[in-house]
């Protein structure tokens, strides 16, 4: 792997070799707790100069704001400018540089290290969001045999080190992750099945199954939108080996989904299903059962509600269903900027598609959570208390 920062530091200058400062012994520190044997990680930074002698102000150095002309609708010039910031000349030379570099290294797996790092490499923006995602790289960033390079996005170790230590075993957790990505140059996701608009002869078949094989792990997730149930989703793993998931809409931006008679049938067998296997999981049940019980859905257990789960192993990290996706998961990019208070102005299939997401990777969460229950010799605790029984 190469591990991609921003630009170095006095001492890195000095040293002519990137993560040799303070930030740079965080770094070490966290790949020896990862297992990353730091002789074999290589190390570079977009730029190869400090942005000044006197400061490590990057925007400041390599940005430049442009005022721009805005036209009107019948194509005159309006009296109003647009200001637009980019990147200097300077900069984009020092990107094309760097894809070069990197496409010399030829690197499984490139660690971006920050946010200015990630949106060079790859265009997106905002590192706090995707900390943990295994994306590809863009544009000029390619291996040797013309493939995208494989990005794995993670915190700047001066963030670390300038006030946010208490985010430094997240660190090493992504190193770790980084670790095992680097063994292997293509970004690998784990497929699912799903049914995002499905029959009603579907969505029953899917319940009595559910019901009858109580031996099951399941998930049930609610989207809401305008205060009402819009729909709701479930997962569960398939004797294949492979999760199921689907979407059983509800209220559409037109009106019901189904039509009374059909919608009845669908909660009479969630009832069925939800009496019969106790194996229910969910991210913060609190929420969804708010509203499952207004349709008389009261589930008969708790297998596991994954943000209760995950504050019992890690109490002072977040406990949101993104940020378990990227400390749990290798393959999930982050997608929660997608979800919001849905309008009447979103896609129905937009909904639907972000609700099957948040089903299936609740169900993987749980899995990866039970192994470090049982690692940690928590499993019976979490498993045994009274309150997880309904």
């Amino acid at each position: 792997m190469v591990i991609v920062g921003e630009a170095p530091g006095a001492e890195e200058v000095t040293a002519k070799e990137g993560f040799v400062g303070t930030a740079g012994r965080c770094l070490q520190k966290a790949c020896r707790v990862a297992g990353v044997d730091w002789a074999t990680v290589g190390r570079s930074n977009l730029v190869k100069r400090r942005p000044f002698q006197d400061s490590n102000d990057f925007k400041k150095a390599f940005y430049e704001t442009k005022e721009e002309p805005i036209y009107t609708p019948t194509g005159k010039l309006s009296k109003r400018t647009t200001k637009t910031t980019l990147w200097t000349a300077e900069m984009e030379k020092w990107h094309d540089w760097l894809a070069a570099e990197l496409q010399r290294y030829n690197p499984n797996l490139i660690v971006a290290a920050g946010n200015e790092a990630l949106t060079a490499i790859t265009g997106l923006s905002g590192i706090t969001n995707y900390r943990g995602s295994v994306v590809e790289a863009r544009g000029a960033f390619t291996r040797s045999n013309g493939h995208l390079f494989k990005v794995l996005a993670t915190y700047h170790p001066s963030y670390i080190v300038q006030g946010g230590i208490h985010e430094f075993f997240i660190l090493a957790q992504d190193l770790r992750k980084a670790k095992r990505e680097a063994e292997f140059p293509e970004v690998r996701r784990e497929p699912w099945g799903e049914m995002i608009q499905p029959s009603l002869n579907e969505v029953i078949g899917y319940l009595e199954w559910l019901e009858h094989r109580t031996d099951k792990k399941w998930t049930l997730d609610v989207e809401t939108r305008a205060g009402t149930l819009a729909c709701f989703g479930m997962a569960t793993l398939a004797d294949d080996g492979m999760i199921d998931a689907i979407c059983v809409p509800i209220q559409t931006t037109t009106g019901a989904y189904w039509s009374p008679e059909d919608e009845c049938a669908i909660w009479e067998a969630l009832h069925a299903a939800a009496s019969a296997n106790p194996n229910l999981c969910n991210q913060n049940i609190e929420y969804d059962i708010y509203y499952l019980l207004r349709y008389g859905i009261e589930p008969s257990g708790v297998w596991m509600d994954t943000m209760l789960a995950h504050s019992l192993l890690y109490p002072e990290f977040p406990k949101g269903l993104d940020f378990l996706c990227s400390f749990y998961l290798d393959d999930v990019v982050y997608y929660k900027g997608e979800g919001r208070n849905w309008g009447a102005g979103d896609r129905d299939e937009e909904l639907w598609k972000y609700n099957v997401k948040d089903a299936v990777f609740t169900l993987r969460v749980v899995e990866e959570i039970d192994k470090q229950l049982k690692q940690r010799g928590l499993y019976e605790f979490y498993h045994s208390a009274s309150v997880l029984r309904m």
